[in-house]
Parts: C-alpha cells; sequence; structure tokens
C-alpha cells in the first residue's frame, strides 16, 4: 500500500480538516455572540476586496523566495477593527486563490 493511499492517513487528514472548521466556525460565533462588531462595515468589505486581490500578488524578497502580501489587509483589519473584522478579511482573502485540491482551500480557509 503506498503512503498516498493509506487509509489512516486519509482519516486524519479529514479529523484535521473537520477540527479547524469546527474552532474557527466556534469562535467566530463566540465573538458574534459576545457583540464584536466590524465597526465600519464598509471599511471591512474594502479590506474583503483589497485582500482578495493582494492574494494573487507576491513580493520576492530573494531570487529563490517569494512572499505574498494578502496579511497586510488582515493586519490593518485586526488592529483597527477588531478580531472579527480580521477574521471576515482573512477568510475574504482566499477568494483570489480559487484552486484544487479543495481540501487545501479549506484548510487554509479555517487556518487563516
Amino acid at each position: 500500500m503506498s503512503f498516498a493511499t493509506d487509509p489512516s492517513r486519509i482519516t486524519r487528514e479529514r479529523a484535521y480538516v473537520i477540527a479547524l472548521v469546527t474552532i474557527a466556525v466556534v469562535v467566530a460565533a463566540c465573538l458574534f455572540v459576545t457583540q464584536w462588531d466590524t465597526a465600519n462595515p464598509w471599511a471591512t468589505a474594502l479590506l474583503c476586496v483589497t485582500a482578495a486581490v493582494a492574494q494573487r500578488s507576491s513580493v520576492r524578497v530573494n531570487p529563490s523566495v517569494q512572499v505574498s502580501i494578502s496579511m497586510l489587509p488582515v493586519l490593518l483589519a485586526a488592529v483597527l477593527f477588531g478580531p472579527l473584522a480580521a477574521m471576515l478579511v482573512s477568510a475574504s482573502s482566499m477568494l483570489g486563490n480559487f484552486r484544487d485540491p479543495r481540501a487545501k482551500l479549506i484548510v487554509y480557509f479555517a487556518g487563516r
């Protein structure tokens, strides 16, 4: 049996994805229930669009290292508007990066 088709590996990956998504949803729900808001929905929406566009861009640090700039709008949202806005901006940054496999996208989406 090869490593790629090992059933225990697939089960562990699926459990990890489920746990990560569950934790992200619980944290967002807790922030919503405790009445954290985004303070300025228009600015948050603009940061969401900026993050989605920035996800497709990167900065070359040296000839072999390239870094995405999508965390800048997320940091700005966290500092200006709080954790719920930062979660929204971070999640929306993945909208600019739809690729297969979908499990990878879900993990990145929940982990951000």
